[in-house]
């Protein structure tokens, strides 16, 4: 995908989208390209058939003037690369609420366990339990609280279990 897109380059048949952020002490410069012309992949690939474009996001970051560049391919089934950018900075945007809920209300990075697999399984416990926490419609209460909460009143958690 690399090579293909950086022979594609040279012909600008890429449609393109660039965004310049300023945020924490860093300049984050990201250009989203995304081309529709790949009737070649569904010849090669006929299971691929629902396939509209493939596309790629160049993330520069600087800070403290050192520069890095980091460069990730996708496949998508649409062809319009507004919606592609916002697709790709909002699946970010899940993905960091969901680390940063881990670690604020379940103090993930703090854990101590080794094992591969009881690291895995408390990971989807954890993951699951947000989950409860989320379907609680308790007016003002965060989910720490309502985490904590939990594990002092019995039958505050067999109300978010059950």
């Amino acid at each position: 995908m690399k090579t293909f897109f950086e022979l594609e380059k040279k012909n600008e048949n890429i449609a393109l989208h660039k965004t310049i952020e300023k945020d924490h002490d860093r300049i984050e410069k990201r250009k989203y390209g995304i081309y529709s012309k790949i009737d070649w992949i569904k010849k090669r690939h006929p299971q691929w058939r629902m396939i509209k474009s493939v596309g790629y996001v160049e993330s520069t970051r600087i800070i403290d003037n050192k520069e890095t560049v980091e460069i990730r391919y996708y496949i998508v089934s649409y062809d319009n690369v507004n919606r592609f950018a916002a697709d790709i900075r909002s699946h970010w945007g899940v993905e960091s609420n969901v680390h940063w809920l881990l670690d604020v209300v379940f103090h993930e990075d703090q854990s101590r366990v080794k094992n591969r697999n009881a690291a895995k399984n408390l990971g989807i416990l954890r993951r699951m339990a947000i989950n409860k926490l989320e379907q609680d419609k308790t007016p003002k209460r965060s989910k720490r609280r309502k985490r904590l909460l939990a594990g002092w009143d019995d039958s505050y958690l067999k109300t978010l279990l059950f």
